[in-house]
């Protein structure tokens, strides 16, 4: 066997371990030229990241609105749960605080989360499944607006696929309890979703339903436990639990079914719906051929989508309410095409017959991601919040700082003196208004054409003056002393 036959036998004997290298590498390139600036840094990642800083310093999972002042309803500020933002704190303990370091954290769990990807793909549903499913995790747009950026989706989309293999595969129930309560609690607006989604995938098997699920919620309990006991002040009191229904019930602040209906006409020019609509039927396709042991994720991702699908309805648009959808059905996508062409060959041109349909299929959709991750996707650019901080830092070292709805700004605020008031939808106001202390913070920042600048605009006119706009935002500086 000559050198030529030797290297072409090496390549495709190892080509699913070259196409995973290679595609980490690929995750790498793109991750690290704007980390820090795309996606830019937006309101909920920077809520995180203050919450992580806070457990670090003081033992407290909260937003600080004033020095050693928290905000007091921690449960519903943590859209992304303590499975990802407490190994956060430690994170900036190792390696000290900062963006760089919360981005790079952010990106291990992408890099474990492919991993699982590829190996569980593989192992699992075959190896087309694993390569084929890496290849679309790494091309699609959404995975880095929600991976790069320190949420709870990607995290929990670890623990689900960890909790959906113990359960499905390995039939470890109470291990597959204890990952899917971790990712329940990673994004509760999302994963919580997991539950109601298992026991009606678990109707369709009732002979085993009890045998399996009692199980499997016995080992979700820690999760919940860890979770009550770092959120809730007063755990043990009806309107604590009133309140966190209540805000669940609707949090959006807006009608439901003037979002419903709205979201519903918005669909025939959603270019997301349409695309995971078509790959969707090809879910509900695979699912009549699969295997009795695989049918019951079929089962599930369908069950899931579905009522992802309605809570997205429901919202004023998020379509990150979907993502984990959108994610369960890239994983399983390779395995239905598979499935299909392997059932439906003989229909197929006779050029056709013996080709790896289901592989060029997958090809096309990797180049059409590609192309769209590349020109039309919506990962923002900007670098205005740490411009903006540094500008303060820089010039005005040690003043006292009031930072008005820009809790990105305030993140990076090198004083003790940071008072931080903030609205968030569905939720009381964070903080005081800082214009409304007794000693005016000696500098402002924010955006004036909100109510925290309006509704006080005549102190800011009358004791502040410009300083200047940085990054978008404008600074001010106390011009007539109290």
């Amino acid at each position: 066997m000559n050198s030529k036959e030797l290297l072409l036998g090496f390549f495709s004997k190892n080509a699913p371990v070259l196409f995973f290298c290679l595609g980490i590498i690929f995750v790498l390139a793109i991750s690290f030229s704007t980390l820090t600036t795309k996606p830019r840094l937006w309101t909920d990642e920077a809520v995180s990241i203050e919450i992580a800083r806070n457990f670090q310093t003081d033992g407290v999972l909260d937003i600080k609105t004033a020095p050693g002042i928290f905000s007091g309803f921690s449960e519903r500020l943590q859209s992304t749960g303590f499975p990802v933002t407490v190994p956060l704190s430690f994170f900036f303990k190792l390696f000290g605080y900062g963006l760089v370091q919360a981005r790079v954290y952010m990106i291990l769990w992408m890099l474990a989360t492919l991993s699982l990807v590829f190996w569980l793909g593989g192992k699992w549903l075959g190896s087309l499944t694993g390569t084929g499913a890496f290849l679309l995790f790494i091309t699609f747009a959404s995975f880095y607006g929600s991976g790069r950026t320190v949420v709870g989706e990607i995290p929990g989309f670890f623990f689900l696929l960890a909790g959906l293999y113990f359960l499905l595969s390995r039939r470890q129930f109470y291990w597959a309890g204890i990952f899917l309560g971790l990712a329940v609690v990673s994004k509760l607006s999302v994963f919580g979703l997991i539950v109601p989604a298992l026991v009606v995938t678990y109707l369709f098997e009732w002979r085993s339903f009890l045998r399996t699920l009692v199980p499997v919620a016995t080992g979700m309990i820690p999760a919940a436990v860890g979770w009550i006991f770092l959120n809730l002040s007063q755990p043990f009191l009806a309107s604590t639990w009133a309140n966190l229904l209540s805000f669940y019930q609707n949090p959006y602040s807006s009608s439901i079914s003037e979002n419903i209906f709205k979201n519903i006409t918005d669909i025939p020019h959603s270019t997301t719906i349409i695309y995971f609509g078509i790959l969707f039927l090809c879910i509900i396709a695979g699912r009549f051929l699969a295997d009795s042991s695989r049918k019951t994720l079929y089962n599930f991702v369908i069950v899931y989508a579905v009522f992802a699908f309605a809570y997205y309805l429901r919202s004023p648009g998020w379509l990150r309410y979907i993502l984990i959808a959108e994610l369960l059905i890239l994983f399983l996508l390779p395995h239905a095409l598979s499935l299909l062409f392997g059932r439906f060959q003989g229909g197929l041109p006779q050029v056709l017959h013996g080709k790896p349909v289901p592989a060029f299929l997958l090809t096309i959709l990797v180049v059409i991601q590609c192309v769209q991750m590349f020109t039309v996707s919506e990962l923002f650019y900007s670098e205005g919040a740490m411009r903006a901080a540094t500008s303060i830092n820089e010039n005005f070292p040690g003043k006292s700082v009031g930072v008005l709805n820009a809790v990105e700004v305030a993140l990076w605020l090198n004083t003790s003196e940071r008072y931080l008031s903030m609205d968030l939808t569905g939720l009381p106001q964070i903080g005081q208004n800082p214009l409304l202390q007794k000693d005016l913070p000696e500098i402002l920042v924010g955006y004036p054409s909100q109510r925290f600048f309006l509704e006080e605009k005549e102190a800011v006119d009358s004791r502040y003056v410009i300083y200047g706009v940085v990054g978008g935002y404008t600074i001010y500086k106390l011009n007539i002393p109290i």
